[in-house]
């Protein structure tokens, strides 16, 4: 029988920069909080949260939106009050304060979205 392998994951650091990156799925959506801590950037939390048939049936943007306020109001905590990077892999999410037809649901999570300072980044591919 091999042992088992346990990750050693670091405690978030208020010293550090944090970095945070999400991702949607027709199935779930997830996200890692990122921070070099003296050896690159390392994971030090991550969350994961199941789609129901409802949200299944969003489109590419409100599903990766929802992954972004998922994770903000999961880490609120930790990111309130001081600046941070969000980098996905969906570039409309960078122009997320320029949009101009939303929805009721997308309003929402915009003015939940305004209350944080970051900067949003996309990572190609």
């Amino acid at each position: 029988m091999t042992p088992a392998l346990f990750l050693q994951i670091p405690s978030p650091n208020p010293d550090h920069q944090i970095v945070l990156l999400s991702d949607a799925f027709k199935v779930a959506v997830g996200a890692v909080m990122l921070q070099d801590q003296g050896q690159g950037l390392k994971p030090c939390a991550h969350i994961s949260k199941r789609l129901n048939d409802k949200q299944a049936s969003w489109g590419p943007y409100e599903l990766e939106l929802f992954a972004v306020t998922h994770m903000l109001k999961q880490w609120r905590p930790y990111l309130l009050g001081r600046e941070f990077v969000i980098k996905t892999d969906h570039s409309p999410l960078t122009y997320y304060h320029s949009q101009e037809r939303l929805t009721d649901k997308l309003v929402r999570q915009l003015d939940f979205i305004s209350e944080f300072r970051f900067r949003c980044v996309h990572i190609p591919g």
